[in-house]
């Protein structure tokens, strides 16, 4: 999806690449990032697109190199522009109160919970609410 790198090995070994896919991710995940990550670059690097293969190595990796750098460039480009966007300041100043409601319910919660107050309440399935409480006001303040 990034470079095409695993979608060709699915291509290769006649495998679905969704399947080659979710395997790498797994693995790299599995891994601590670092390993799946450089393998992905070396592979992008080293494997030649479809239309370089009759080329000759250092020619198909100075283009793969060139397209790793334009992709830096495209995807630096995007972060700074998602960056730079400037907001009204009352954008801003009318979203915070929910953010501090949100904090404040939190630690009444947390604060009852240490004081067993609230048995009933189940701690492990707060954390991922609470994570999307605050995934949704973060997407509400994109807009």
């Amino acid at each position: 999806m990034v470079a095409g790198v695993l979608g060709g090995f699915g291509e290769y070994f006649g495998v679905d690449p969704t399947i080659i896919r979710v395997i790498f991710v797994i693995v790299t995940i599995a891994t601590g990032f670092l390993l799946g990550t450089v393998a992905y670059l070396v592979l992008w690097l080293i494997i030649p697109t479809e239309d370089a293969v009759d080329r000759p190595i250092r020619d198909s990796m100075r283009q793969n190199v060139e397209e790793m750098a334009q992709s830096a460039r495209n995807l630096g480009s995007e972060v700074q522009a998602t960056l730079s966007r400037e907001r009204r300041p009352e954008e801003r100043r009318d979203r915070l109160p929910l953010l501090g409601l949100i904090l404040i319910i939190a630690g009444v919660l947390f604060l009852l919970g240490s004081f067993d107050l609230l048995r009933w309440f189940y701690w492990g399935r707060f954390w991922p609410l609470l994570l999307i409480i605050i995934g949704v006001f973060f997407l509400m303040r994109r807009r």
